[in-house]
């Protein structure tokens, strides 16, 4: 999972987050303002990710245990 978010922000250009440095942001204010809005993509794929493997998961274990209910 955290590796979806690594390549997605080491993909990022930096003069982008040196700009919100430049405008003053901190840190905290720079993840806030212009990284967190930016990655709402990438937190859809891993809930659609997460979902799909606890769904798979589900499904297994109806099919072994052979519960028709």
């Amino acid at each position: 999972m955290s590796l979806t978010f690594r390549n997605y922000y080491a993909s990022l250009p930096q003069e982008q987050l040196e700009a919100g440095k430049i405008d003053g942001a901190t840190m905290m204010g720079v993840y806030r303002y212009i990284l967190l809005p930016i990655s709402i993509p990438s937190f859809v794929v891993m809930l659609i990710w997460q979902f799909t493997s606890a769904w798979n998961d589900f499904l297994f274990a109806v099919i072994l245990t052979g519960n028709t209910q």
